[in-house]
């Protein structure tokens, strides 16, 4: 009699661990905000809402942990001069698979509009990439901001994040 509790116990387990679980993924893979992960005070990092103050230029936007298929604000919006905003940095892969090529994609928005009214987007890069980029024919009286997008497509094994900074300047 134990030995067919014991057998019935055992097929029992067996069938229920061959039926097939599928996970769900609850949300959709596609540009989510992500929030910063700290804050110095000589420094501020990206925002994860749409900027509500603006902020004196020149201004370096740091990018930390930015990862696939994701996007983020620059933490103040800012004024232009002589109808134009500049931008200088570099960017670098970081994560798990740090020689996966990465690509990022910067748009500039006029507050108060979701229409994007320029943007970069960055080769493909390895090791690092440079970014300069001009943002001309600006309205001198409107605030700008710039949200910078991680455009590396996603994988379920590696973290294809992005990290860097991005200076906003004048003139």
């Amino acid at each position: 009699m134990r030995k067919i509790f014991a057998l019935l116990l055992v097929c029992t387990l067996v069938i229920g661990m061959s039926v097939p679980v599928y996970a769900a993924e609850v949300a959709p893979m596609h540009a989510v905000p992500v929030t910063p992960t700290y804050e110095t005070a000589a420094v501020s990092p990206r925002a994860y809402n749409i900027p509500t103050s603006e902020h004196d230029l020149p201004y370096n936007a740091v990018i930390t942990n930015l990862e696939e298929g994701h996007f983020t604000y620059t933490a103040y919006y800012f004024s232009p001069v002589d109808e134009k905003l500049l931008i200088a940095g570099t960017l670098y892969p970081c994560g798990t698979e740090d020689g996966a090529a990465r690509k990022a994609k910067i748009n500039l928005y006029k507050v108060g509009s979701s229409d994007i009214v320029d943007s970069y987007t960055t080769a493909s890069f390895t090791v690092s990439e440079g970014v300069v980029k001009t943002f001309r024919n600006l309205d001198d009286d409107a605030f700008y901001y710039l949200t910078i997008e991680n455009l590396t497509s996603a994988t379920l094994t590696a973290e294809r994040w992005i990290e860097g900074g991005i200076l906003i300047y004048n003139e």
